[in-house]
């Protein structure tokens, strides 16, 4: 029975390079399709913590829970959107990854509006 090693060539130990190791491997095309996804990724990582702030400070004020749900679909399904829209080609995905985006940090935000409101009620 082979022992499990961090050594094989299969481990994932630098997730991060590793697509830097498909250049010139894969078509041009696919490289720049998967930075994009990698950049998306990287951006939902980034705007998490104001979103579950929102939803932590919403419920602690006791805001409406189907006020507050209804808030957070709407922003996972942008988010989702955003991530389909990001993925596109830069000539394509301009104007509605901007909108998505102001929908989800208006959707973060607009929790914390709303805490605070029911906060200081």
């Amino acid at each position: 029975m082979k022992a499990f090693s961090l050594k094989a060539p299969n481990s994932n130990v630098s997730g991060r390079k590793n697509l830097s190791d498909y250049q010139g491997k894969i078509p041009a095309e696919k490289v720049a399709f998967l930075s994009r996804l990698d950049a998306a990724h990287k951006n939902g990582l980034e705007a998490l913590p104001l979103f579950a702030g929102g939803v932590v400070a919403s419920a602690v004020a006791n805001v409406s829970s189907v006020t507050a749900t209804r808030i957070c679909v709407v922003h996972l399904a942008a988010r989702a959107l955003y991530n389909v829209v990001y993925a596109l080609p830069p000539v394509a995905n301009g104007a509605p990854r901007s909108l998505m985006w102001a929908i989800t940090t208006g959707t973060s935000v607009g929790l914390w509006i709303l805490a605070a409101g029911a906060y200081s009620a």
